[in-house]
């Protein structure tokens, strides 16, 4: 865990800041300029009460200053909102890249044990609250501090006694402004935390929308989600209503303030003590000091949340891999062979460390091999393709491919080097072109176009309404499971991978897609080494090894002729499957 002081984390955004230096200072100056033409307004009531009311003399003067305090006013402000949001829009920009660079690197453990929905808060509502801080809270609150302190020296320099009697009423009315605001910061976390338990039902309900409506289990959502909208509603009133009331007692308050300075000082204008321009300059100093002050409780509770959003964003910012890279990188050889030795490998995952998923695996693949996996549910068999693309790192074990160990080669050569088909393919929200392309950037036309021609995607291409530019929708949801599987093995095929990797790639496809699909895999692997995981026995009898895993472990390797002979689990698995084909 980060160093949750406040001053660390604020240290920690100093640096995304200090690049723009000039805009800092120009934003600095501009606060500095708008609190001296609001303080200048002080002097110009003076004058234009003195000299101009009471002396009947012309109201040039006064009224020169005052136009120039209006103008100097507003170029100040115009200043200050610019610099500041300017600077605000950068740094939420330059950080929100950054954090989700960071994202794509590290390892998939961090995502299986991350909240989804709070990864998603932190680079979008985290960095807008940052960014509004930064372009408007901070330049008021700097704004809001050179005014209290300007207006408390004006009021000390003119009249020091009266100034003296009002902050004996001050004091009394402080302290209750004092809990209040404490209350308000206590409601205004609550009242977070329950949009928070909001965002974590709508994102779990959008996820698995087909399985909320194929349970029939809309009205339990609606009930959930209807419980926590109406604590957040109420959370929400409280916070609402507390702000009022803090703002309504200001209000008051201030006016008791004014009407005791009134007070006091008419009994001194009469003693002629006083002049009548000393007095409203006085009373217009009181506003901007009672201004400044009220608004500090909102501005340092914002501050105080601001510091729990840098905590956040620092702590994913310095979460590391646990993938460790190598100091010495070494290159796969340039001639394709796709090679893979692993022997005795042992792996865990980390959230269950007393569980071995795999355990003494030895395996090995020749140049062009064609090697399937077979085996029942919980086997270990897709983790296995998982610490292939080193999504994780055994904790027994080596893995060789192309005769180099996978930790002394960079993450993004091995990946590279590999494609895999996975059961359910990952689909993105752009074209079908584009999520094809998207296997290989680099691919030429001519390879994207045989890839599209072996996988018969032109079939697919013309009953879509804008063809291969037709976007594919969330996940994939316009398109057939077996329309996404042919693009998702395109994919993989504009990737001329040295290895294939196959997970249950056919088990959920009519009979038509499978057909296109063997027929290309066909071609495919005539082209590179392949590993097949496999339920559906009849894909794999081809293969030139089958290895059958159970409990993480494997228990027999041979030919289909071998294993139907010697090994029992692979004969009821056979007898299995093939009868219920006889009589499906």
């Amino acid at each position: 865990m980060p160093n949750k002081n406040t001053s660390t984390v604020f240290t920690y955004i100093k640096g995304y800041i200090e690049p723009f230096k000039l805009k800092v200072a120009l934003a600095i100056i501009s606060v500095f300029m708008s609190a001296n033409a609001v303080l200048s307004g002080g002097y110009s009531l003076h004058l234009f009460v003195n000299e101009g009311m009471q002396q009947h003399s012309f109201y040039e003067i006064p009224l020169i200053w005052m136009s120039l305090s209006i103008l100097f006013l507003a170029l100040a402000s115009f200043g200050r909102s610019y610099y500041a949001s300017w600077i605000a829009i950068r740094v939420s920009h330059v950080l929100r890249q950054k954090l989700f660079e960071k994202m794509l690197h590290l390892d998939v453990n961090f995502f299986e044990s991350a909240n989804t929905s709070d990864l998603v808060k932190k680079l979008t509502e985290n960095l807008s609250m940052l960014e509004h801080y930064l372009g408007k809270d901070v330049s008021v609150l700097l704004r809001n501090i050179l005014l209290f302190c300007g207006s408390t020296t004006m009021m000390i320099l003119s009249t020091p006694w009266l100034l003296a009697q009002t902050l004996l009423v001050v004091c009394v009315f402080i302290f209750p402004l004092i809990i209040l605001a404490r209350y308000i910061k206590k409601i205004t976390t609550k009242s977070q935390e329950k949009k928070v338990a909001l965002t974590h039902i709508l994102d779990e309900v959008i996820h698995g929308i087909k399985t909320v409506q194929a349970f029939t289990k809309e009205n339990f959502f609606i009930t959930s989600f209807q419980k926590h909208n109406t604590q957040s509603f109420n959370a929400a009133e409280k916070y609402i209503f507390s702000k009022s009331i803090f703002a309504f007692i200001i209000i008051i308050l201030t006016a008791c303030f004014i009407a005791i300075i009134a007070y006091f000082g008419l009994q001194k204008i009469n003693a002629n003590e006083l002049s009548h321009g000393q007095l409203v300059s006085f009373i217009y100093f009181s506003i901007v000091l009672a201004a400044s002050l009220g608004s500090f409780p909102e501005l340092v509770s914002k501050t105080k949340a601001i510091n729990s959003v840098l905590v956040a964003l620092k702590e994913l910012e310095e979460q590391t891999s646990a993938l460790a890279h190598p100091e010495n990188i070494k290159n796969l050889p340039i001639k394709s062979r796709g090679i893979v030795a692993i022997h005795n490998v042992s792996f865990s995952y980390p959230t269950h460390s007393n569980h071995k998923v795999l355990e003494n695996i030895t395996l090995s693949l020749a140049p062009g091999e064609k090697l399937a996996i077979v085996g029942p549910s919980g086997a270990g068999k897709t983790t296995l393709f998982s610490i292939l693309l080193r999504f994780y790192d055994p904790q027994a074990g080596t893995i060789h491919f192309e005769g180099v160990d996978l930790k002394d080669l960079s993450l993004t050569e091995l990946r590279k080097s590999i494609a895999i088909v996975p059961q359910e393919p990952d689909l993105f929200f752009m074209s079908i072109y584009e999520n094809i392309a998207y296997g290989n950037p680099d691919a030429s036309e001519s390879v994207i176009e045989e890839a599209i021609e072996m996988l018969k995607l032109n079939d697919v291409f013309n009953k879509l309404p804008h063809g291969r530019n037709t976007l594919v929708g969330n996940k994939g949801a316009r398109l057939s499971t077996g329309q996404k599987q042919r693009i998702s093995m395109a994919r993989a095929l504009i990737k001329q991978p040295r290895l294939l990797l196959l997970d249950e790639a056919t088990s959920n496809l009519d009979a038509l897609s499978e057909k296109v699909i063997q027929n290309a895999l066909k071609q495919i692997m005539a082209r590179c080494s392949s590993i097949t995981i496999a339920h559906r026995l009849n894909t794999i009898l081809s293969s030139d090894a089958i290895a059958v895993m159970e409990n993480g472990a494997i228990r027999a390797i041979g030919t289909h002729a071998d294993l139907v002979v010697k090994d029992d689990l692979y004969r009821k698995l056979v007898s299995l499957q093939f009868k219920n084909q006889k009589y499906g």
